[in-house]
């Protein structure tokens, strides 16, 4: 069979984790609009925590989807769990753009919602650490941190992109019904999307771990075993770059929707501007981690959120539009130079034949840990 180049391997990867971060983030942006419809209560604030509630689960479930498809990737090839992933996450994006409300009917409309998050956090647990490994084994001698680091940006690209086609739908259609079409919409092109993904082929990594018969029974247990703190190293990493993250977009927004009174639709282009800082960022600290190390870059990005997280928050929650963008802009930064080569310095800590459940669980875990209950705890904490 003929080798697709190694770039258009990156762009197909890419392209999938773009449409995966579109369909999975667009809860997390409207979760403050789908509260009162999907979990109605004559207390606000008690329909916004079981909707953030439910974003949790939706990140708890994330380490077991890492187990399942890391060790599917590990066991079967890096390509065949970047595909089911890709298509399990499509198909809850065009139910719950068609789902009825709660007062259409009633409790199954909140129980078919959680059933599709889970499946959708499930499978975006294999997803990203699935087209991780699958990038930075092709990419392996050309510029494997700025490869990663376009993946990482790639995500924010599909949540931008989401979080327009929020605006669009919330500014122009009438929000309790406009909100469906970015779901529906982001459905249909997963379809397109996954049809292209059978253009994908194995890594030259894992080729060699098939045709040398390296794969190992139990690749989860062995990485615990021989390399345990490195398989926390990644946890934190999972836990430091998703904090920062959901505390400055997801629960930010509800601090202006209730606190400030901004409609739904500015809300949406305040998410673009955090969307645009990633964009442009990340592939920068990406290339920066190949030409000095990715160590280099990530430690002062740490150094600087655990700094300045205190400040920044306490302007974050001054009930200022413009202390809300400062703040954001700032940690925005400083979490892409922690993000941005960290992909680089993932892979480099496992060898290829428990890469794939290594990253897939330690990641999600520490996702799911810190950054899934991140929106829930600040709002139970206030």
């Amino acid at each position: 069979m003929k080798r697709i180049h190694t770039d258009k391997q990156v762009v197909y990867a890419a392209l999938g984790n773009c449409l995966e971060c579109y369909d999975v983030t667009l809860y997390g942006f409207f979760a403050t609009l789908l509260a009162p419809i999907f979990f109605p209560s004559s207390n606000p604030s008690l329909s916004l925590f079981i909707s953030f509630g439910v974003f949790a689960l939706g990140m708890a479930v994330r380490p077991l989807g890492g187990i399942i498809f890391g060790h599917v990737g590990d066991k079967h090839g890096r390509k065949y769990a970047l595909k089911t992933s890709l298509f399990l996450i499509v198909i809850p994006t065009l139910v719950i753009s068609l789902l009825p409300t709660y007062q259409q009917i009633g409790p199954i409309a909140p129980i078919t919602l959680v059933f599709c998050l889970l499946l959708q956090g499930l499978c975006i647990g294999g997803e990203y650490s699935g087209a991780s490994v699958f990038i930075v084994e092709h990419s392996k001698k050309n510029n494997p941190g700025f490869c990663g680091a376009i993946l990482i940006s790639s995500g924010f690209l599909g949540s931008l992109i989401g979080t327009l086609m929020g605006y669009l739908s919330t500014k122009y259609v009438d929000p309790d019904w406009g909100w469906r079409f970015p779901f529906l919409i982001g459905g249909i092109i997963g379809l397109v999307v996954f049809h292209r993904s059978y253009e994908f082929q194995e890594t030259p990594d894992f080729q060699k771990i098939i045709d040398e018969k390296l794969t190992i029974t139990s690749p989860l247990l062995t990485i615990l075993k021989m390399y345990p703190l490195n398989f926390i190293c990644v946890i934190c990493i999972g836990g430091a770059s998703f904090i920062h993250f959901y505390a400055s977009t997801t629960y930010l927004g509800s601090i202006l929707s209730l606190d400030l009174d901004i409609p739904h639709s500015q809300i949406m282009l305040f998410y673009s501007l955090a969307m645009t800082i990633y964009l442009i960022f990340l592939p920068i600290m990406g290339a920066l981690g190949d030409r000095f190390g990715a160590k280099k870059i990530m430690i002062p990005g740490a150094v600087g959120m655990s700094v300045f997280s205190y400040p920044l928050f306490s302007v974050m929650t001054s009930k200022t539009l413009l202390g809300a963008i400062f703040a954001q802009v700032i940690l925005s930064i400083l979490n892409t130079a922690f993000t941005g080569p960290s992909l680089l310095f993932k892979a480099g800590l496992f060898p290829t034949t428990g890469r794939h459940s290594a990253l897939g669980v330690g990641y999600n875990l520490g996702a799911a840990v810190f950054g899934g209950t991140c929106p829930l705890i600040c709002s139970a904490l206030v």
